[in-house]
């Protein structure tokens, strides 16, 4: 009996020992756990500093004579950021280190603070360095492109107004929405105003409505169906979306025609139901009630009024599989609604409300207000 009983009282020691290393252990990661958190919240306050402050800096070159950058626009983002705040605690300049890249129309932005830990003194960490750095630039010229979708518009979309096939529009580009030398054709504006009732299929599904097989008017706008999904229903500069910076670029100059855009083939029903319907439940599927001219356009608060890029399939004929093409202009859309079962399900079908050159004033860019606006856009958002 006391040889079971030291036994006994042994193990009961052996116990409390490992019970008391298992609760020291979990401390330990509640305690990490809340360090973490508070690391996590500051981070995320710095990365909203930053972003504000680059998309401010990147403002003054639409609003401001570029004579006085890029003073204009540090200052612009130095005023912006300290508006903000970390863990309650306002950003001061110091925190603040800016890089105008004037050649480029961008303006970096990085925010560093160091962070106290509540528990990471214990293992000899006191405090650490939240670091955040956002990018933002602004375009030369007004194409929309910001909230761009993954669908191309062919040049010759507003033929069936006009009782002509592809072919007979493109002959002397007589039923086209721009002409041969990239300007808005006379002809397409009238054709909207008269028929600004009738929907079209802006995004085919079935093969018979498409210009080529494999070709159901996709853009590749960097992580293949993924990235094509999401931007249906997010703006380019989403980080959820992973967007090409690359591909954003080439919108934001796409009047010259070495930048272009590549083709993404195949029907891909799901992520286009997926997208569009995302979309309209986002918008509150938004009713197209605008009568005809002068304005002849969709509710323009609306997430459903979207701008596409036009592919002049005259000068560069669409053909199957992955092909690039530069963008001539741009197509503002009412998506109405999607086709969501039979043979044509995944047509997305919507109202061509307007449309305009690269610019708004040709291939040298412009100022125009409103869904082709001069876009600045953040474009690289980066916290460690």
């Amino acid at each position: 009996m006391r040889r079971g009983g030291v036994i006994e009282k042994k193990e009961r020691g052996a116990t409390l020992i490992f019970v008391a290393l298992v609760l020291f252990v979990l401390l330990g990661i509640a305690a990490l756990a809340v360090d973490l958190g508070v690391m996590y919240t500051a981070r995320t306050s710095a990365q909203h500093a930053a972003d504000a402050a680059a998309l401010a800096g990147a403002s003054t070159f639409v609003q401001e004579p570029m004579a006085d950058q890029p003073d204009t626009a540090s200052g612009a983002a130095l005023g912006v950021g300290t508006q903000n705040a970390i863990l309650g605690v306002p950003v001061v300049s110091s925190e603040i280190l800016t890089n105008v890249d004037l050649a480029n129309r961008r303006v970096r932005v990085t925010v560093s603070r160091p962070v106290n830990t509540f528990f990471g003194g214990v293992l000899g960490i006191t405090d650490t360095i939240v670091r955040t750095i956002a990018t933002a630039e602004a375009s030369e010229v007004a194409s929309a492109s910001h909230c761009v979708k993954p669908i191309f518009i062919p040049n010759t979309v507003l033929a069936s107004y006009a009782g002509k096939n592809k072919d007979e529009a493109c002959a002397g580009y007589s039923a086209t929405m721009f002409k041969a030398d990239r300007t808005k054709n006379a002809w397409a504006e009238g054709a909207l105003k008269q028929n600004y009732s009738t929907p079209l299929v802006v995004r085919p599904m079935d093969p018979s409505l498409t210009l080529e097989p494999s070709q159901y008017y996709s853009i590749d706008f960097g992580s293949g169906g993924n990235t094509y999904g999401c931007t249906i229903s997010h703006c380019l500069n989403d980080p959820v979306c992973k967007t090409d910076p690359e591909i954003v670029q080439n919108l934001s100059v796409s009047c010259d025609p070495t930048k272009k855009l590549w083709t993404q083939n195949g029907a891909d029903v799901g992520n286009t139901v997926k997208g569009v319907e995302e979309l309209l439940e986002l918008s509150g599927n938004d009713i197209f009630e605008d009568g005809p001219p002068p304005t002849y356009s969709g509710k323009v608060d609306s997430m459903q009024l979207v701008a596409m890029p036009v592919w002049d399939n005259c000068a560069q004929p669409i053909k199957p599989g992955k092909q690039q093409f530069p963008v001539i202009g741009f197509a503002q859309v009412f998506i109405q609604g999607i086709t969501k079962n039979g043979k044509n399900k995944g047509n997305v079908t919507g109202y061509i409300v307007g449309f305009d050159e690269c610019g708004g004033g040709g291939p040298t860019g412009g100022t125009e207000t409103g869904p082709f606006a001069v876009p600045v856009r953040l474009i690289q958002n980066v916290s460690n």
